[in-house]
């Protein structure tokens, strides 16, 4: 690695860390160092570590930068920073050497606070941030405010969100500094928010399993199982730089459902801290659950006054094909989907046509599907909607009906007027068990408006020659 990639690695970092010369000159700093030390501009003026301590301490960090570029082992030290118009401020500096530049540096590790106090504050942190996450709107905010609490310890953060299926995990947040994201994605080509991780992978098979969190000192094991060669010594390498070794695994689970894994590093970590992390996992579960549940509520809301501007909308078109589409479109859109098919019977009854799909589905207009022997057939006779969590899987799918079709998660709904099923209307989505038990209640209740437009424009279309000829007489009825 290059001086100038070590450089970017600690300028981009998320906690104070800086890139020192072997005299202590400051050659990098990351934003937090600048913010603990009072000065943005640290980095741009040939200023030293030590000239940020109070005198009693100077001596100290120029004979351990000295035994350092004699090829020392890391180091750890107390200093207090000066602070004009205040007292001392204590901290712990851990100063390692850096290996792979023709000339020798140290990087300096800057630690605000003692490790009795961290784990307090960790607690104290965690209480108050409580009622904020509680607050957010999207996971991303919840996971910005979690990163931001444990940043002030000197710890990163990524978490892993698992997928619908159960089967894997994806990054979804990462702390790191973006030098160093960039610098993975080169190495592995291909960027980690592009990876499904096997929920067998090392280390996260185990936290899964027991639902409990597991501490470890490098994550190479789980590293190697998930990157080429290339990006696992970049990531060596950087914890090398930065001392990043300490990581605790620890399972997003509230009301026993497991949303995913939240990883913590940093070189203070300690399978002590375990009880701590696992708080701040849990009230990342409970944020995320609140907003799952106040997205429900709001989507209910929406749908519902969706509704009844579509019942509005339908019923007032009078062509038969205008009313279909807008079933289509209406419902695609209404529950997320991705297509949509409506069938219609033939005049002979033996066989269900399609008179319009939407969105992605490849079924193509006039494709004729048997009564018994479909999916379509099943909901026609049987008057029932269903949802399905994967057609591909299911041995009632009618096979035609699979050739090139990426959609996987289907709910079918019967369009039933005045006791009798006109049709079968569908919405699908290449997602596998996409829709669920409220989406298939919801489209009956849409169907119900649905089928009513459809007999409302049967009879506009029965009623069209009599408009077209004013002088047409009425029958003489007789009851």
């Amino acid at each position: 690695m290059m001086y100038s990639e070590h450089a970017d690695l600690v300028a981009t970092n998320v906690w104070p860390v800086l890139l020192l010369a072997p005299d202590g000159q400051i050659l990098a700093a990351s934003e937090p160092a600048r913010d603990l030390l009072g000065d943005e501009q640290l980095d741009a003026g040939g200023r030293t570590l030590e000239s940020y301590l109070v005198t009693a301490d100077r001596p100290g960090l120029r004979r351990l930068l000295a035994e350092l570029a004699q090829g020392g082992e890391p180091l750890f030290t107390q200093a207090h920073l000066q602070r004009p118009g205040q007292g001392p401020r204590r901290i712990e500096i851990e100063l390692r050497p850096v290996q792979g530049l023709e000339a020798p540096h140290v990087t300096a590790l800057l630690y605000p606070d003692a490790l009795g106090n961290r784990r307090a504050d960790l607690i104290i942190g965690c209480n108050r941030l409580a009622p904020q996450l509680l607050r957010a709107q999207s996971p991303q905010a919840v996971y910005e405010m979690v990163a931001k609490a444990i940043r002030v310890f000197g710890f990163g953060m990524q978490v892993l969100e698992l997928d619908a299926s159960q089967t894997s995990l994806r990054y979804v947040f990462d702390s790191s500094g973006a030098a160093f994201l960039e610098q993975l994605r080169q190495a592995a080509g291909y960027s980690p928010r592009d990876m499904a991780i096997p929920t067998t992978a090392p280390l996260l098979r185990d936290v899964i399993a027991k639902r409990r969190a597991l501490f470890d000192r490098d994550a190479l094991s789980l590293t190697a199982a998930l990157y080429p060669p290339a990006a696992v010594e970049l990531i060596r390498t950087t914890q090398e730089l930065i001392g990043l070794y300490g990581y605790i695994y620890a399972p997003m689970v509230v009301d026993d459902r497991l949303h995913g894994i939240i990883v913590v590093w940093g070189e203070r970590l300690s399978p002590d801290d375990i009880p701590f992390i696992e708080a701040f996992a849990i009230q990342i579960a409970s944020a995320l659950a609140q907003i799952e549940l106040r997205r429900a509520m709001e989507q209910q809301i929406q749908r519902l006054n969706s509704l009844a501007t579509t019942a509005r909308a339908v019923t007032t078109l009078g062509e038969l094909e205008d009313v279909l589409q807008i079933i289509c479109v209406q419902a695609t859109q209404l529950l997320g989907g991705e297509s949509s098919t409506l069938v219609l019977p033939t005049e002979d009854g033996k066989e269900l046509v399609v008179r319009t799909a939407v969105g992605g589905n490849p079924v193509r207009l006039g494709r004729a599907h048997p009564i018994d022997g479909s999916l379509f057939g099943i909901v026609f006779t049987s008057g029932v909607g269903f949802r399905i969590s994967d057609i591909h899987a299911d041995p009632r799918t009618y096979p035609v009906a699979l050739v090139d079709n990426p959609i996987r998660s289907v709910i079918y709904q019967p369009l039933i007027h005045q006791g009798k099923v006109l049709g079968v209307l569908n919405v699908g989505h290449s997602e596998v068990d996409y829709f669920t038990q409220e989406d298939l209640d919801f489209l009956r209740r849409y169907a119900e408006y649905a089928a009513m437009a459809i007999a409302n424009a049967r009879l506009y279309r029965e009623g069209e020659p009599s408009r077209r000829n004013p002088n047409t007489p009425f029958k003489n009825v007789r009851g």
